[in-house]
């Protein structure tokens, strides 16, 4: 699988920084609404078959905006952190679109090479504007 390169990964662990339990979570918003805030949770502990991710978290990376009173993703990607590298799983958009290109089932992991590939290049340049947007 490909995961983050350098710089988005040193963006991520930002991101992440003392969130190391299920359920933590924050929002980042420095810059008072002219971009949209981006939320942070971990989600999810995988458990694979060998101990591939140990220790090893699902992240999930969204902004949202409101339509009609609802929240909408726009988007959401979950990330497998396993501590060493960082690897985009899925992506949704507002609910709209929904791409799953990594899956952990039964205890292994499975994956879509090229969707897998294109979702970390995209996520690469993702992180770098979270950067630039939220001046970190």
């Amino acid at each position: 699988m490909k995961s983050l390169d350098q710089k988005a990964t040193r963006i991520f662990l930002k991101l992440v920084e003392g969130m190391k339990r299920i359920g933590s979570n924050r929002k980042i918003d420095n810059t008072e609404g002219v971009f949209m805030p981006v939320c942070v949770e971990v989600i999810g502990k995988p458990t694979t078959k060998p101990r591939l991710v140990s220790p090893g978290l699902v992240v999930s990376v969204t902004h949202y905006h409101e339509v009609e009173r609802d929240l909408v993703t726009d988007p959401e990607v979950t990330f497998l952190w396993t501590g060493k590298n960082i690897f985009p799983m899925t992506f949704e958009q507002g609910g709209m679109c929904y791409r799953q290109w990594v899956k952990i089932e039964d205890g292994r992991i499975s994956y879509h090479k090229g969707g897998q590939a294109d979702l970390a290049m995209f996520c690469n340049e993702w992180m770098r504007n979270i950067a630039d947007q939220q001046e970190l």
